[in-house]
């Protein structure tokens, strides 16, 4: 202890107050930053909660018409394919419910945000939290994302979970992309500023696109993926558009595959 103060009991009082005072405030800045984190990863479900949604109305709206129209066949059809059907038809009605009760829970959720969550925030924030939350999944399959360190200050006005759930359907279509590779596996997202708005770029080595779809990827049910159904990139374009007035486009289809989002900025 400073001789000073082990003299003075008064100075040993103050500075055992702001010690304790710091400590106190150091604790507070950790849960916060921590409970800030927790918070953004809800925000992101919410917002890929409401994508699943809108992508599985459109699968069950194409089983629901295919079974109909073998519903109304049924008469020529043998009996013990008839019995699958009625079995389908209960298991079609289950999902159905199951998938409006998903939609109640989205609307209540929906129903207590005001102005749809939109905030003045740092794009880059925006990003480094994205790498963030999904760092597992990308070592886990062993692909390197690497962003741009430079920029700190662009700031967007909207809502900072859509802008993120638009950037984590680019970045998935990316993994995907990554099938049978084995060599290294990167991913690039660059921020390019002009006066009014702002590039992101986000850059695979991956497969690369087919040239022969062109734009028609971000369109509904369009897919390079056997098992995938097509809706992340066409519902990131209804976002960008409609949420930010941005576009959405492909610079580079193959080796490297570009996607770049425009969007406006403060």
């Amino acid at each position: 202890m400073d001789r000073t103060i082990a003299r003075n009991p008064l100075l040993h009082i103050a500075s055992t107050v702001s010690e304790n005072i710091k400590t106190m405030f150091t604790n507070y800045k950790k849960k916060y930053q921590e409970l800030l984190i927790e918070f953004k990863k809800v925000k992101l479900f919410e917002s890929i909660l409401g994508s699943h949604l809108h992508e599985t109305a459109h699968v069950i709206s194409n089983i629901g018409a295919i079974l109909n129209s073998l519903e109304n066949k049924s008469s020529v059809i043998p009996n013990d394919i008839r019995k699958d059907l009625d079995n389908l038809r209960r298991n079609f009605n289950t999902l159905k419910a199951i998938h409006h009760s998903g939609r109640h829970f989205y609307r209540t959720i929906e129903s207590n945000k005001d102005d749809e969550g939109k905030i003045v925030f740092n794009l880059f924030d925006a990003i480094y939290e994205l790498k963030k939350l999904v760092s597992h999944e990308l070592n886990e399959k062993d692909i390197n994302i690497i962003t741009d360190p430079y920029i700190k200050d662009i700031l967007i006005d909207g809502s900072i979970s859509k802008l993120q759930t638009i950037l984590l359907s680019i970045i998935k279509n990316s993994i995907e992309s990554f099938d049978n590779l084995h060599n290294s596996k990167e991913i690039v997202i660059t921020l390019k500023p002009s006066r009014k708005e702002v590039a992101i770029e986000i850059e695979d080595n991956g497969n690369g696109i087919p040239e022969d779809l062109g734009e028609r990827i971000f369109g509904m049910g369009v897919t390079t993926k056997k098992d995938k159904q097509g809706f992340g990139l066409s519902i990131a374009k209804q976002m960008i558009e409609q949420d930010f007035n941005g576009t959405i486009a492909i610079i580079s289809f193959k080796k490297p595959t570009i996607i770049q989002v425009n969007i406006p900025h403060l």
